[in-house]
């Protein structure tokens, strides 16, 4: 349940009208509730808790900052494992070279259908057991591929064999770099984090229409600019954690995988 409602949340695009819904409801309950103790307050005049307020603000601008941050560093990271992963790939089918031409063929087709089932490991990953059952069509494969190549390298004659014996080098750290990659798809903040996190930013909000009704102020810009903002930081957060799902993605190196499968 909660999966398929993350898939809808992220294809319909819909996070963030809720986030402003949210944040606008919030904004109108603290209004609401300044207004009503002001009518109640038999002329006394109602001021927020300096104090109070300046510990909110500044728990939110803490969370903030350390969401954002990770969430970008967790997306460079995924960039840098993806150039890892093309640049292992490419060198590792290349020292197929080093095979005697009779081995080549059948170890090239496998690297051909290991990059065919990596290539869609990766596109519409967001349902959990279709991306479950390509996983396992591309462990079996680059099982399949791993035993094709110690075959290979087993029966190239001696002292070719020497040399043939790096292309298990290349295809071990090409095994790193795919593992590598598709762990990082599993390191996010706990959900708590997030939970949090908008728990504190419509706090925010409750306090921005509380002090605008206990207040002689009438000036009214700062608390769309302050909806604005906050939705678009927290917007932007969320889909730099989900790179394969959100439109902040990482396309460009995808099409390169893509690129190289073609060239082979």
């Amino acid at each position: 349940m909660y999966d398929q409602l993350k898939i809808f949340v992220f294809e319909s695009q819909l996070l963030p009208g809720i986030l402003v819904l949210l944040l606008g409801l919030s904004v109108w309950a603290g209004r609401s509730l300044g207004l009503y103790q002001k009518k109640h307050a038999a002329g006394a005049k109602l001021k927020p808790d300096e104090i109070s307020v300046a510990a909110i603000f500044g728990l939110m601008s803490l969370l903030v900052t350390f969401t954002f941050s990770g969430a970008y560093d967790r997306f460079e990271n995924r960039r840098n494992l993806l150039v890892a992963e093309y640049n292992t790939i490419s060198t590792a089918y290349q020292a197929v070279d080093l095979l005697p031409a009779p081995l080549q063929p059948k170890v090239r087709d496998e690297f051909q259908i290991l990059l065919d089932l990596r290539i869609d490991l990766y596109t519409d990953v967001q349902d959990h057991e279709v991306f479950e059952g390509r996983l396992r069509l591309f462990e079996e494969s680059s099982n399949r591929l791993w035993k094709d190549v110690v075959a290979a390298v087993n029966a190239t004659p001696y002292p070719k064999y020497l040399v043939a014996a790096q292309l298990l080098t290349a295809v071990s750290a090409m095994n790193d770099a795919l593992e590598n990659r598709r762990m990082a798809l599993k390191q996010h903040l706990p959900t708590m984090i997030y939970a949090l996190l908008l728990l504190v930013l419509l706090i925010g909000a409750f306090l921005a229409g509380y002090n605008q009704a206990t207040t002689e102020s009438r000036d009214w810009t700062m608390v769309p600019i302050y909806v604005v903002v906050t939705v678009a930081v927290f917007y932007i957060t969320i889909n730099l954690e989900h790179p394969l799902a959100g439109v902040i993605s990482l396309d460009d190196f995808h099409a390169e995988i893509i690129n190289l499968r073609k060239s082979m």
